[in-house]
């Protein structure tokens, strides 16, 4: 009996491990860049500051936008490595997205103007003094596509900006739950907030 109980022991053991120890070797992150597009709008590459942070910038795929206006981008996302776990029991490859989308108007624009965004299946509408952020957004593991549409009284014209684009074929909280390593509160997949 008691070489069985050890025998599952071991065994439980060995699969947390394995859990454990498979993403971190496996996983994998990379960015979005304007070189990946493969048709739509032609972004430019910019540095923004990080949050609280001014000495460390990060990067952001920018566009000229006014009223009335609207892009649509299509990149292509870039292969990234396939867990033991995804070999062993055959499940297809899960991507997830990371980044924030916001608008710099050039000047004050409209208070009821508002950008309509499209991220692969998710959408959304916020107003230009907000922000959308990304955490573990599931997205294919072929191509994403964006839309923005910039909607208001003129004149209003800007840069809209995807901010640190990034996919990871691991989940910080584990594949589908969406929760972070560093809180013990999932996150949402999209957030809206004030900037």
């Amino acid at each position: 009996m008691a070489l069985v109980v050890c025998a599952i022991v071991m065994l439980v053991g060995g699969i947390i491990v394995f859990g454990v120890v498979d993403p971190m070797v496996h996983s994998e992150k990379k960015a979005i860049t304007s070189t990946r597009l493969s048709a739509g709008v032609m972004p430019w590459q910019v540095s923004v500051p990080k949050s609280g942070n001014r000495h460390h910038a990060g990067k952001a795929l920018a566009y000229r936008l006014s009223a009335g206006n609207a892009v649509v981008s299509i990149f292509t996302v870039p292969h990234l490595k396939r867990t033991w776990s995804e070999r062993i029991f055959h499940a297809g490859p899960k991507y997830f997205f990371d980044g924030h989308l916001d608008f710099q108007s050039d000047m004050a624009c409209a208070s009821e103007a508002r950008l309509t965004w499209r991220l692969h299946d998710k959408r959304g509408r916020f107003p230009l003094s907000h922000e959308v952020r990304f955490y573990d957004l599931s997205v294919p593991t072929d191509s994403i596509t964006l839309t923005a549409q910039l909607d208001g009284p003129t004149p209003c014209t800007g840069i809209l900006r995807l901010i640190d684009p990034k996919v990871t074929n691991e989940s910080r909280g584990g594949i589908g739950t969406g929760a972070s390593l560093y809180t013990a509160n999932p996150l949402p997949e999209v957030e809206t907030t004030r900037k």
